[in-house]
């Protein structure tokens, strides 16, 4: 259990969250809820084909102790002689086991020096959890073909409070390609930067640099960015701003985060981080057994690149800077850039055709002040268009980016029993245009990160010692919207919905605890013009599992 950090950050006003009352689900009424089942998800489980496989074991119960100086697992990973390339697809299987009381812990995933997989960790209860995340690097493949060194990453202090020690098993399964089951398309190449020791961004100034050559054939580039807030940057769209957060304990540098990219010193593209909850944030007894979206599975924020690959190509060194402008105290980044190379000519040719792009998101800010308390306001709004080509092997190929973020975040605050009330949402709209010889293609994906929290931490009433309140709830949900077109007419068309509903309360009184446990659910919808439906929702309470449907409509 996360108590010791929870209640700091409580006493800070901790990111708080949507109350039984505001989402509509009770807290648990009694009872003290000690143990619960395995974690478990409502996303659709990885379709694997079935051709012939083989899997290697990387890591097996590997004891992650960062207080022995465990906290990182170094190995090698070669493709099985087996099951040759190429693959139809690749799947990491890691599967963890702890016991007893341990924190929240992200896990990072390297295989030659590029980042492929990013997790947090569920936090345990006495008698032992095992859970099992799956993931899919088909993207990554180019990575695969040959020996690579792998490194995992888990940095989990032991105490003699916090005892739990994380064990885990890492596999990585390769499908061979068959004509039923083709290689899908993937990137030629790799590059990870910058390296561990310097993917931490201290404060809004702090700006990174590294410097790439890329391939001379450069067709198409994206950026990929797995972007971690920590400390107080935990809760990055939970702070307030700094002229009241400094006098008054609180976390600063506002609400609103970007990271932005430059190129050669030049802004080329933002990304807005996803609002990420590990399993011991705001109410432990909130997450288990469901955790919150994505927290098992933290996909990176992609930035396309592609509208700059015809000046990239020219076999010069270029630098690329990351910086987060209003970072309030670090930031975790992990960075990959995925090539793709012209497969006839050794050198392609292009520029960059526009670019508008303001230095800084459009902000907005309000306060309401009182004298103990106060309700604060914050808006922010992009609009960034970038377009270039490269002549390639098939003709000139012209790709513009286009994408409009919208941000709003509402806070109230009470300071006299830490009450907090929060709305959160995020927007973003990508409209890609690709135009070749004969043939135009747009790609649009909508997305919104919308949360609603509500959590207050209730200090000793009069004539108590050491008595505190914690009822807290959390509303989280990821929606996109995706269609493709080719010249004019739609081809394709999808729909995401994935929403965790969770509440929860804890009690404790001169150290004991009096009252603890929580109620979770998650609906998970997904369909596409294909016809295909996914829908399955879990119910829990008191840790256990009360409901798990698979609903035939989406």
């Amino acid at each position: 259990m996360r108590l010791t950090r929870q209640l700091g950050r409580a006493t800070m006003l901790a990111v708080c969250v949507a109350s039984a009352a505001l989402l509509g689900s009770a807290p648990a009424s009694g009872g003290n809820e000690v143990n619960y089942q395995d974690p478990l998800t409502a996303a659709p489980p990885i379709a694997r084909p079935p051709t012939t496989s083989c899997s290697v074991t990387v890591m097996q119960d590997f004891a992650f102790n960062s207080s022995v100086g465990q906290g990182v697992y170094t190995g090698a990973l070669a493709p099985p002689a087996a099951c040759p390339g190429p693959w139809s697809k690749i799947v990491l299987d890691f599967t963890g086991k702890v016991a007893g009381r341990q924190f929240d812990r992200l896990l990072n995933v390297w295989v030659g020096g590029a980042e492929v997989f990013q997790s947090s960790t569920p936090e345990p209860d006495p008698d032992g959890i095992t859970w099992h995340v799956e993931h899919d690097a088909s993207r990554y493949s180019s990575l695969f073909t040959q020996p690579e060194p792998v490194k995992v990453e888990l940095q989990n202090y032991v105490t003699g409070i916090y005892t739990g020690v994380i064990y885990g098993t890492l596999k990585v399964t390769y499908y061979q390609a068959t004509q039923a089951y083709p290689a899908p398309e993937h990137a030629d190449e790799v590059v990870g930067f910058p390296n561990a020791d310097s993917a931490y961004f201290y404060g809004p100034g702090d700006v990174r640099t590294t410097t790439v050559t890329f391939p001379q054939d450069l067709t198409r580039a994206y950026l990929e960015l797995y972007l971690k807030g920590n400390s107080c940057d935990e809760f990055w769209f939970g702070s307030q701003p700094d002229d009241y957060a400094g006098p008054n304990g609180l976390c600063g540098g506002g609400a609103f985060r970007e990271v932005q990219v430059s190129i050669d010193g030049r802004l080329a593209g933002v990304a807005w981080p996803f609002p990420f909850i590990f399993t011991g944030g705001v109410n432990p007894w909130l997450w288990r057994p469901i955790p919150a979206v994505n927290a098992f599975d933290m996909p990176p924020q992609v930035i396309d690149l592609t509208p700059y690959a015809g000046v990239l190509n020219d076999g010069r060194p270029h630098t690329i800077s990351l910086q987060v402008p209003h970072d309030g105290f670090y930031w975790g980044i992990g960075s990959d850039l995925l090539l793709y190379r012209d497969p006839v000519l050794a050198q392609t040719s292009g520029a960059l055709a526009s670019q508008t792009i303001a230095p800084t998101a459009g902000e907005t800010y309000g306060e309401n002040v009182g004298s103990n308390g106060g309700v604060f306001t914050t808006g922010a709004s992009r609009h960034l268009a970038v377009s270039g080509y490269v002549d390639t092997s098939a003709g000139r190929i012209t790709t513009t980016v286009e994408q409009t973020f919208g941000f709003h975040n509402k806070q109230e605050l009470d300071l006299t029993n830490f009450l907090e009330n929060l709305t959160h949402d995020e927007t973003i709209d990508t409209i890609t245009t690709t135009s070749r010889p004969g043939s135009t293609n747009v790609r649009r994906v909508s997305e919104s990160y919308p949360i609603r929290m509500r959590s207050l931490f209730q200090v000793p009433e009069q004539g108590q010692k050491d008595f505190w309140k914690l009822p807290a709830g959390v509303e989280q949900s990821l929606v996109r919207q995706t269609t493709v077109t080719v010249d004019g007419v739609q081809t394709f068309a999808s729909s995401l919905a994935d929403t965790v509903n969770a509440s929860a309360l804890l009690s404790r009184t001169n150290g004991v605890t009096m009252l603890s446990g929580g109620r979770v659910s998650e609906d998970y919808v997904a369909s596409d013009s294909s016809g295909a439906c996914y829908h399955r929702k879990l119910v829990a309470a008191e840790g256990w599992m009360k409901s798990d449907q698979l609903l035939p409509s989406c």
